[in-house]
């Protein structure tokens, strides 16, 4: 194989411009070719197994070895996750990872795949096209489940950075920082929220803070937990800081009472943001009569 790449390359081509499965972006071949290349080098050691395999298989149906070994045939002869395929298996998945990055499709891969596997299949003999043919339907289920692994993960960082820029974190008034919380952010979006409100805390010298989790989707979650409770223990955060909360379930304040309520913080319960509003001026007033005119 080794000493035919190119030619396989372009029969791979071929049968991939052929396939009815791809997607009609121009570029999509020129993109792949590197996929389908590190596959035929992936391979090269597992069809010479599989093709000395083949031909002990054939030689001893021509003896009298007993009829289970001849069953060989109609299976895998390496099966997923055996030693001798994890070098290959794992050059698959890392293929499939890192297709998110070119913008291509799950059809394109598949087609990829298919190609590749048809490529081979035409250029050996009926019993070890068998065991080509299986082994590509395992390599394409490996490849395109790496793909949508990688795009969902590629999805929640995405989802991620978004929360925690793009959240509401803002100084409504003087002394008075609030944060609107929306969606479902996990741990790394909620310190970095948190961290903001902090940061305003410090700056501004504000004894009191607003957070509104009426748009927060999951307030009682273990993500919601874990960065509510590194907020309440902040060395920044002192138990002379009141935290009004908006927006909350009977079930949610309760969890998140019993938070603030560790660390010796007061956490008051409001519906609405003008009247959390409202109380905050009040209590800045009450720290700093000049603060808010």
């Amino acid at each position: 194989m080794r000493h035919h790449a190119s030619e396989l390359l372009a029969t791979w081509q071929t049968h991939f411009e052929r396939s009815p499965f791809r997607t009609p972006r121009e570029d999509t071949a020129d993109l792949l070719r590197p996929v389908a290349r590190a596959v035929i080098e992936a391979l090269i050691p597992i069809v010479g197994y599989i093709e000395d395999a083949t031909i002990d298989m054939e030689a001893d149906m021509t003896s009298d070895t007993p009829p289970n070994r001849v069953v060989l045939g109609h299976q895998m002869m390496l099966a997923p996750g055996d030693s001798r395929m994890r070098e290959l298996e794992k050059t698959v998945t890392f293929l499939g990872a890192n297709a998110t990055n070119d913008n291509l499709m799950g059809f394109d891969l598949g087609a990829c795949m298919l190609a590749m596997r048809e490529t081979l299949a035409d250029r050996t003999n009926d019993a070890l096209a068998r065991q080509i043919r299986m082994l590509f339907e395992w390599l394409t289920l490996l490849l395109l489940d790496a793909y949508a692994t990688a795009g969902v993960m590629a999805e929640k960082e995405r989802n991620r950075e978004i929360l925690a820029h793009d959240t509401p974190v803002v100084l409504v008034s003087k002394q008075i920082p609030a944060a609107l919380l929306v969606g479902r952010p996990d741990n790394a979006a909620l310190d970095a929220i948190f961290g903001r409100i902090v940061t305003l805390v410090v700056t501004n010298a504000a004894p009191v803070v607003i957070i509104d989790a009426t748009g927060l989707r999951e307030p009682c979650s273990e993500n919601s937990i874990r960065g509510l409770r590194r907020l309440a223990n902040h060395d920044k955060i002192s138990d002379s800081t009141d935290v009004f909360a908006i927006g909350l379930s009977d079930d949610a304040w309760n969890t998140w009472h019993s938070i603030f309520n560790e660390s010796r913080i007061r956490l008051h319960r409001f519906e609405r943001f003008r009247d959390a509003y409202a109380a905050a001026v009040e209590r800045v007033r009450d720290h700093c009569p000049t603060a808010i005119e």
